[in-house]
């Protein structure tokens, strides 16, 4: 049974497309995020289209630069630039953390250490997983069935969690205030044996040489009682009992309490803990130098980020919408109209005074000989459009025959082009960004605009075979914000190599590919195939003191990837008035098949779409 295009306007629908389109409005959106179920086809005259596509991406692996353990393209562990001596290895250069470490050395008895002697422990990860959960939200409205703008916003969510064993036995420096038991009692204590040998000296009953050496005992252990309480309260480091430096330290003081003992005075006992801990790692990330986040797993989002806003133009249709097949000559010409009221008022719905107008032909305006055109021609000046005239004057027709299929045989085009620009609504440098003190995340976007340009094809091949491509180009604006540069084999940098750069993100170019087959008229199966491509991002230091060139360093990207997909359409169907409503769904499911670049993400995504159409007048 035909439908006039009136019903399309269910005022259910309307009332939730206002509340999405208002949530929409005032929401930002993920870099280079779009909905995956994109072709060539834009709403018709009126048309708002809503579209809801959860993304569930994760990686645990990457593919690698060339080096001399891997080829450029081998897919690595996320973890290998992470493994490893956590100062040696992961941070650039020792010389802030030996600075801490080695402060008061003269005080408390040690030799200061050098790079080859400092060692915080190994760290041994397990495993790196990222996990990014997206939900674009897109309306699309069409206009004048030529075009159509956009907003898109996807609220997202990132998580990295990470599987680590820290070698306790391996590090040679932990927490002060792990040192003493009871840090109240013994320098209690040793203030006590201080008072009783000062009381000694002021007494004046010592030989000269006991006297200065008194004086020498008193001057060293109040030194070294002020430089462990100072590391001890200002969560400084200290030595394991089997490092040199603990070991130098333990007989340091050892010579305090044979000194004391000769004037018949006892000192508190003092001894290092024997390794380090887990806590102790964490330390090292919490204090100075680093002062950072220390390792686990890292949250960020649910958050809306940018906003994409865009546009689309039709530049080629022969599909035509929506896509009737020739009427039948003897069914139209032999079977007279029935008038209104000959039709059963339950299986009819409200009469819509402007599809009455169009019961005949002749009403319509229209000889009978151009029934053909208004069903072919018209949809390709405006998608849906024919419908008005064609369901109307063939109503007799579509109840008294078999339906035909929609789709015309032989070759048809399809082009549409379009632009959008995407910017933020935060600064790059911030929660839930880039975040210059949080290690091992991944921010929701990259907090910078950009301008894509699109084009998407569609090709049709009889009743059965189509096929979509879509090529994005993004020109990614540079910007300013706060990094911590390191280069990628040492990915934690002190809190002083946090510096304002000036960045400019790579330009990406995205090419997908997707044949499909038409199992029945709403149902067909896809293979879908994505190529991505990013250019070297560029970063410069413009505050000076910290080069940030390392910054750029594997910061290239080439990607394919392939997957399958399925959808579900009924849209023409229920133009054509053999749907009871208008839905599109979309399943795709991809996986990254190769890649390059060394920080390129070896991922795989799966993707649901909801997409249905209003039509608001």
């Amino acid at each position: 049974m035909a439908r006039s295009p009136a019903l399309l306007a269910h005022p259910y629908l309307i009332r939730l497309a206002c509340g999405v389109a208002a949530l929409t409005l005032v929401a930002p959106s993920f870099a280079n995020a779009q909905v995956r179920d994109r072709d060539a086809r834009i709403p018709r005259a009126g048309s708002l289209w809503i579209e809801i596509s959860p993304q569930f991406y994760n990686w645990n692996e990457q593919f690698a630069e060339n080096s001399a353990d891997v080829s450029d393209g081998t897919r690595e562990p996320l973890f290998t630039d992470y493994d490893g001596s956590v100062a040696a290895r992961l941070f650039p250069g020792l010389d802030p953390m030996l600075e801490v470490v080695n402060r008061d050395a003269d005080a408390l008895g040690f030799t200061p250490l050098t790079g080859s002697e400092l060692d915080l422990g190994d760290i041994e990860f397990g495993s790196i997983d990222v996990f990014v959960r997206r939900i674009p939200l897109a309306l699309q409205f069409g206009i004048g069935g030529f075009a159509a703008i956009e907003i898109l916003a996807p609220l997202v969510k990132t998580e990295v969690e990470t599987g680590f064993v820290f070698d306790s036995t391996t590090a040679n420096i932990l927490r002060a205030e792990t040192a003493l038991a009871d840090p109240i009692a013994f320098f209690s204590e040793l203030d006590a044996a201080q008072a009783q040998l000062q009381a000694l000296v002021d007494g004046g009953t010592l030989s000269t040489e006991d006297q200065a050496t008194a004086v020498e005992l008193l001057a060293d252990t109040d030194a070294f009682q002020g430089a462990l309480d100072s590391r001890i309260s200002g969560q400084q480091y200290l030595f394991t009992s089997g490092s040199s430096a603990g070991q130098q330290m333990t007989g340091y003081y050892g010579g305090f309490e044979t000194g004391f003992q000769t004037f018949g005075i006892t000192l508190p006992g003092f001894g290092l803990p024997i390794s380090a801990t887990r806590p102790d790692v964490n330390a090292y990330f919490e204090r100075d130098p680093v002062l950072g986040q220390p390792l686990g797993k890292v949250t960020r989002g649910w958050a809306f980020s940018e906003i994409e806003i865009g546009a689309r133009f039709k530049i080629l249709d022969t599909f035509g919408w929506p896509e009737r097949p020739e009427p039948q000559a003897e069914a139209t010409a032999g079977v007279a109209q029935p008038p209104p009221h000959a039709v059963p008022p339950v299986d009819e719905p409200e009469a819509d005074p402007d599809s009455a107008a169009l019961a005949t032909p002749e009403a319509a305006g229209l000889p009978v000989e151009a029934e053909e055109e208004a069903a072919a021609g018209a949809g390709g000046e405006d998608e849906e459009a024919a419908v008005v005239a064609t369901d109307a004057v063939q109503v007799d027709s579509a109840s008294t025959a078999e339906p035909q299929p929609l789709d015309r045989p032989g070759v048809r085009f399809r082009t549409t082009v379009g632009a959008r620009y995407r910017f933020p609504i935060s600064d790059p440098d911030r929660d839930p960004y880039l975040d210059p003190d949080v290690f091992l995340q991944q921010p929701i976007g990259t907090g910078q605009a950009d301008l894509q340009l699109e084009v998407f094809q569609d090709i049709a091949f009889g009743q059965r075979f189509m096929a979509v491509a879509g090529v994005t180009y993004g020109i990614q604006l540079a910007d300013e914000l706060e990094r911590r540069v390191a280069l990628p084999g040492q990915p934690y940098g002190y809190a002083s190599q946090k510096t304002t750069v000036s960045r400019d993100l790579g330009d990406f170019l995205e090419i997908v590919v997707s044949p499909r087959f038409s199992l029945t008229e709403a149902m067909s199966l896809a293979v879908e195939y994505t190529f991505w491509n990013k250019k070297d991002d560029v970063y410069e230091t413009t505050s000076g003191g910290v080069d940030a060139e390392p910054l750029s360093v594997e910061t290239s990207q080439t990607r394919h990837m392939l997957g399958i997909g399925a959808y579900y359409r009924t849209s023409r169907l229920f133009a054509a008035g053999r749907a009871g409503m208008p839905i599109d769904l979309a399943f795709l499911w991809q996986t990254a098949i190769s890649g390059s670049g060394g920080q390129t993400p070896a991922l795989g995504v799966v993707t649901l779409s909801i997409r249905v159409p209003i039509q608001l007048f």
